[in-house]
């Protein structure tokens, strides 16, 4: 990663808050007019230094490389590792993700991608249809020598590899985990060693654990909590709520509306959590979630364009967070001089 690209990242990750909000209302141009915002113009971003560079100017077969080549050195790091535990792993390099996304200055109508692809979130479920295209098929190069283990040696080998796994009771959930490399086995070790220490990541987490920070992040955390209790907000989303309303669905939120497919997905894993060898919904299972996905998302952005939901909440994120700014001026400028610091 670039060093412009990792004082974004970090930048970013302080502004998350805008982000969310932008991804709940919808990640499209709004209708306002020539006064439309963006993320960019979040009074916080500008506190702390970050002129909006555009990630995608970098070429996306040039990421995908950089993608590819750190989950090369993560596995044979893992390799490495797991030979130092007594264990013959071989790198497994088609685990690696792909990347995709927009050029710069090319967008995608919301309304007419939903029309399309609804949330994306069933959508995109399934093998390659496309009679052209050859499906990959994935390959665990460690598949057979695992299969050939006994319980016991099964057990050593994913603890070497993963780490002990937490344990939750009814006193501790997911919520209250908090993940540490050490913990986590020879993948632990690799990621960090690979996107923390050489990717410039490991100074910039430093600077977001230390305790000096750590007032100021909550209460810049706390600054979503703010915004979806402004009244302002409420009557937005009573809006929303009515229009999504005669359009014959019953949700508080654009939130709501998209857990509502997410819920219904995660579902067929719940039911199906004591079969190993379940593999996920089919075809059949998921054809009716797909057709209310699309019903569910195209009266969604239908009723955000309506009432400009992402500028209008923006505009009320942002007042919010100027008065923010204003408030810790010389606290948000420190922060940003200890995160440019840590990237040096």
């Amino acid at each position: 990663m670039s060093n412009r690209n990792r004082r974004a990242f970090s930048i970013l990750a302080v502004s998350a808050l805008t982000l969310v909000l932008a991804s709940c209302s919808g990640d499209k141009p709004g209708t306002g007019g020539g006064d439309d915002l963006s993320w960019e113009d979040s009074p916080i971003s500008k506190a702390m230094g970050y002129d909006g560079g555009d990630f995608s100017q970098q070429d996306q077969e040039e990421a995908q490389a950089e993608m590819d080549e750190q989950n090369r050195k993560m596995e044979e790091l893992v390799a490495s590792c797991m030979a130092e535990e007594g264990f013959d792993y071989v790198p497994n390099t088609n685990n690696g993700g792909s990347i995709s996304y927009e050029p710069a200055g090319e967008e995608t109508d919301p309304l007419e991608n939903a029309r399309q692809n609804g949330y994306g979130i069933t959508t995109g479920w399934g093998p390659v249809t496309d009679p052209g295209v050859e499906e990959e098929v994935y390959v665990d190069p460690n598949a057979e020598t695992y299969e050939a283990m006994s319980e016991s040696e099964r057990t050593a080998w994913d603890k070497a590899l993963y780490g002990t796994p937490p344990e939750f009771t009814e006193e501790t959930d997911m919520e209250e985990f908090e993940y540490n490399w050490e913990d986590s086995g020879c993948y632990g070790v690799a990621q960090h060693e690979v996107y923390e220490v050489e990717n410039g990541q490991e100074g910039l987490m430093a600077v977001y654990d230390d305790p000096q920070w750590a007032e100021l992040m909550e209460e810049m955390t706390a600054l979503y909590t703010d915004a979806q209790n402004d009244p302002r907000m409420k009557e937005l989303n009573t809006k929303w709520s009515s229009c999504m309303s005669e359009a014959g669905f019953d949700f508080a939120n654009t939130e709501e509306a998209f857990n509502s497919i997410n819920d219904r997905l995660n579902k067929f894993w719940e039911e199906n959590a004591d079969d190993p060898e379940y593999t996920g919904p089919t075809e059949e299972d998921l054809a009716p979630i797909k057709e209310e996905e699309i019903k569910v998302a195209v009266a969604d952005y239908t009723c955000q364009d309506e009432i400009d939901l992402q500028n209008e909440s923006m505009r009320i994120q942002f007042e919010i967070e100027q008065e923010f700014v204003d408030q810790h001026k010389a606290e948000l400028e420190a922060f940003a001089a200890a995160l440019e610091a840590a990237e040096k």
